[in-house]
């Protein structure tokens, strides 16, 4: 039976993560995002409750940071998982 390979798994979801956080803050950097989250809400006729800070480098680097470590975590958890349940 082939298993996953949870590493490679964990590398995967941490670098489509990755790829979202560095869109989202081209967004946030480029002044579109608020526009962006205002249509949204609007189309599903709502109001924004949210608002978008001022961009910052560190606030930048440690939210993408923050992502992949977390997506990575994902990754490697539902691969192991998988591979467990695959084994019983």
């Amino acid at each position: 039976m082939n298993l996953f390979n949870a590493n490679k798994a964990g590398l995967v979801v941490a670098a489509i993560v990755a790829l979202k956080s560095v869109s989202w803050t081209i967004l946030v950097w480029s002044g579109v995002a608020h526009d962006l989250l205002n249509w949204f809400f609007s189309v599903n006729f709502m109001i924004n409750p949210f608002q978008i800070v001022e961009w910052s480098v560190t606030t930048a680097l440690i939210g993408f940071v923050i992502n992949i470590i977390i997506g990575y975590m994902i990754g490697w958890f539902f691969a192991t998982l998988a591979n467990f349940v695959r084994q019983q």
